[in-house]
């Protein structure tokens, strides 16, 4: 394998991490809000 294709399948690894990171901490964040709101009440 050459660099550039290891580079390739790094860049697409990273790619698709990248989208289920961002609904991760998605979710994450909504769910520290939905406890911010209610840790205050």
């Amino acid at each position: 394998m050459t660099d550039a294709q290891l580079l390739q399948l790094i860049l697409d690894a990273i790619q698709t991490s990248h989208q289920r990171c961002v609904a991760l901490l998605l979710v994450l964040g909504e769910q520290c809000l939905f406890q911010g709101v209610v840790d205050r009440q």
